[in-house]
């Protein structure tokens, strides 16, 4: 995934779409690891993102973050 700052609410309700360019679902919910603070000499750590929460035919359903290969909240 792209190092670019995306913001959550940009692609909330999106479709999710698959390799083939299928729609899967529309993201629900963004699961993530918080990220940590500078601390010190050390570096800030950015919240990762593992997956996202979609809805695909009246069901939720977990999408893990590897299996997306791109996001545009344009």
């Amino acid at each position: 995934m792209a190092a670019d700052l995306i913001y959550a609410f940009r692609v909330m309700r999106l479709p999710l779409l698959d390799a083939g360019g299928a729609q899967i679902g529309r993201i629900q919910d963004i699961i993530a690891i918080p990220g940590r603070p500078a601390t010190g000499g050390e570096r800030a750590i950015a919240p990762r993102i593992v997956g996202f929460v979609a809805n695909s035919q009246r069901r939720r359903i977990f999408v893990n973050a590897n299996r997306i290969a791109e996001i545009n909240g344009d």
